[in-house]
């Protein structure tokens, strides 16, 4: 299995992040998937989206005790 280290690096627009950041941001993630870096990297970060958005229902929805891996 063939794994590869992905680093996109963004700047940041808002002048006072700016003055804590001047540099540009980076952001690693491996992965094993095969395909174009920018759909890897847009995968990766939509799978990111989803996975904050079942963060936030199961800590202030209470949806924490609800199954998330076995199903019988």
């Amino acid at each position: 299995m063939t794994r590869r280290l992905v680093v996109r690096r963004t700047r940041l627009t808002g002048k006072n992040q700016q003055k804590l950041w001047p540099d540009w941001r980076h952001h690693a993630f491996l992965t094993d998937l095969t395909g174009d870096v920018v759909e890897v990297d847009r995968f990766h970060r939509e799978h990111a989206t989803v996975e904050l958005a079942i963060k936030d229902l199961k800590a202030g929805a209470g949806l924490e005790h609800l199954p998330s891996e076995v199903f019988l």
